[in-house]
């Protein structure tokens, strides 16, 4: 669990404005008086956000109410991120320790499928626009991560290449990244095939059986990766099984 007051993530946004869907899963937006609340889920990451008729003494209560709700129309969701942003101002009200008691609280009764709750301060954050733009984000960095923990990667093409190598091209490998292993370096001397790899250095492979081609080697991940884009037209990369 995460109970973080942290500052803003993004330097400029649209104009805050009333907007409707479509949105991946749902978007939910409620206008009173012209304040807007917000619940909005997309891909395991929930985010909400008060309109400014909550007060320091309803923020509990609006918080509970509004967990519940998402609860019970998503039964089968698991391991739910919480996300709720809140004006600079309405969180200069908290004492950061209070409001980490407060949020250790409600995550004791939510646990079974909430897997975290962080609270952020921003104003920018206040639209659905802003909120989108965040979970986007959010789900590049988890994607990148996923990548970059990987030790093989699989390369492929776009289908909108104009002259593909086969039907099926585009869904097809064009190359494979692969981290250096010490076991790969020792095998590489004993074959003589030594082309300066280092344990911890990122090679590709490309080509067909009979005529692989081998790449030399990268010391991270980025210039691999920019290398297959050049080299084979990866413009795709998946993490392997």
């Amino acid at each position: 669990m995460s109970t973080v007051l942290r500052p803003i993530r993004f330097k400029a946004f649209i104009d805050d404005g009333l907007l409707y869907g479509p949105w991946p899963l749902y978007s939910w937006t409620f206008q009173a008086n012209r304040v807007k609340t917000y619940m909005i889920f997309q891909d395991g990451i929930l985010c909400l956000s008060p309109s400014s008729s909550v007060t320091k003494a309803s923020f509990r209560f609006w918080l509970e109410t509004e967990l519940n709700t998402f609860h019970a129309c998503n039964r089968s969701e698991r391991f739910v991120m919480v996300f709720v942003f809140v004006s600079e101002t309405f969180a200069d009200q908290f004492q950061a320790e209070k409001l980490d008691k407060l949020l250790k609280q409600i995550s004791s009764k939510t646990k079974r499928w909430m897997s975290e709750i962080e609270v952020i301060a921003g104003d920018h954050y206040l639209n659905a626009e802003a909120i989108h733009l965040f979970i986007d984000e959010l789900i590049k960095e988890g994607d990148k991560l996923s990548l970059t923990n990987s030790e093989m990667l699989v390369g492929y093409m776009s289908e909108e290449q104009e002259e593909p190598r086969s039907l099926d091209s585009a869904h097809d490998p064009v190359c494979v990244i692969h981290k250096v292993t010490q076991n790969m370096v020792d095998d590489m001397k004993q074959e003589g095939t030594d082309l300066g790899y280092q344990a911890g250095d990122w090679s590709i492979s490309g080509g067909t059986h009979e005529n692989m081609i081998l790449s030399k080697p990268f010391k991270t991940l980025e210039e691999a990766m920019d290398a297959a884009k050049d080299r084979f037209g990866a413009v795709r990369f998946t993490a392997a099984p």
